[in-house]
């Protein structure tokens, strides 16, 4: 069972699969209060943010707000494996906006939000606040064309220019 009160790692964190799987906590979920990290003082949304601590088997660099999916291969050893999400997948989560802008190495593990607010980026449709939001190509989101479907991501929380970050509740703990 999941400890959902204590993180095993910082926000920002991540870490070497060998390291990870030697302790056997893959897939270990917790939850924090939506906060600027670098500005402890300053609450982003006060709102709970679900993460679930996953590896990055895309090949190369996760960028923060990209759309994440389960890799579900014979190479891929735990369902906690995940890739860049494409339009015909089922998200499974968002990289989580407190990476580096280089993201995460190919190969290490790191907490991927799967329920509450984050940064997502627009796939170049100019999303309005409150639409319901789902994968598009290479990550990006876009505006669900025939919700609700599995294939939904949830919610803007505001508007998003064509290729830029923007605030959106997620929710995708189901889908792992």
């Amino acid at each position: 069972m999941s400890n959902f009160v204590e993180m095993l790692y910082e926000i920002d964190e991540y870490e070497l699969a060998a390291a990870v799987e030697a302790q056997k906590n893959q897939g270990h979920e917790g939850v924090y209060v939506d906060h600027d990290i670098t500005t402890p003082v300053l609450i982003d949304s006060a709102r709970n943010v679900w993460v679930r601590w996953v590896k990055n088997a895309s090949g190369g660099a996760l960028l923060p707000g990209v759309v994440c999916k389960a890799v579900l291969t014979s190479a891929a050893t735990s369902k906690y494996h995940v890739d860049t999400c494409g339009a015909s997948d089922k998200p499974v989560g968002v990289v989580n906006r407190h990476h580096l802008a280089a993201g995460v190495p190919d190969g290490y593990y790191f907490y991927m939000v799967v329920e509450g607010p984050t940064e997502v980026i627009d796939s170049g449709s100019a999303v309005s606040a409150g639409d319901t939001i789902a994968a598009a190509a290479s990550g990006d989101v876009a505006t669900a064309s025939s919700p609700p479907t599995e294939f939904d991501l949830g919610t803007a929380l505001e508007a998003g220019a064509a290729n830029a970050t923007f605030q959106a509740s997620i929710n995708c703990r189901g889908n792992a």
